[in-house]
């Protein structure tokens, strides 16, 4: 195991030889009360970005715009990121970071294992479309923190991982 501290708020376990986590979600964590995917946070600037990642991001019109109109994709811990932006495009701010998973044999309930092992504060939020369903029911559960409902954490097994303001989750 080798261990990087990034931010010096944080500190995460990854494998020595690809650098990739064992588990996606072994990376989630909740520094300055939002969230964050091995070190990349929601509300980090791209120059925050490029200095944690040691190259340029270049920025883009958004391939699918939800909530971010700007977007780029980087890989990181050997993991498709997608990120969301919102702001000017000379320093736009991470709105929300979205993981692949596509080729993966993470369960859901290792996923979530794994992610409550990290972020302990994190609660499952019902889904708005199906708010009778419970989290062992929900195949794509979402969580918040305890004490920032406003950012989510939308675990899709074999699709993606996605951390996001929680309005912008479906």
């Amino acid at each position: 195991m080798l261990l990087v501290t990034i931010c010096s708020s944080a500190t995460f376990a990854a494998n020595a030889d690809t650098g990739a986590p064992a588990i996606p979600t072994e990376v989630v964590s909740s520094p300055r009360g939002t969230l964050a995917w091995a070190g990349v946070r929601l509300g980090m600037t791209n120059r925050e970005l490029e200095a944690l990642l040691g190259h340029k991001v270049e920025v883009h019109d958004a391939e699918d715009p939800g909530c971010s109109t700007i977007g780029a994709r980087v890989t990181i811990r050997g993991r498709t990121v997608t990120l969301g932006f919102s702001g000017p495009q000379t320093n736009p701010v991470v709105r929300d970071i979205v993981v692949s998973l596509r080729g993966t044999t993470w369960t859901k309930d290792k996923l979530v294992a794994a992610l409550k092992r990290q972020v302990p504060d994190v609660v499952y939020e019902p889904s708005r479309h199906q708010p009778e369903a419970t989290e062992k029911e929900n195949a794509g559960p979402t969580y918040v923190l305890r004490h920032n409902r406003d950012v989510a954490i939308l675990i899709k097994p074999g699709e993606a991982l996605f951390i996001s303001p929680n309005d912008c989750l479906d």
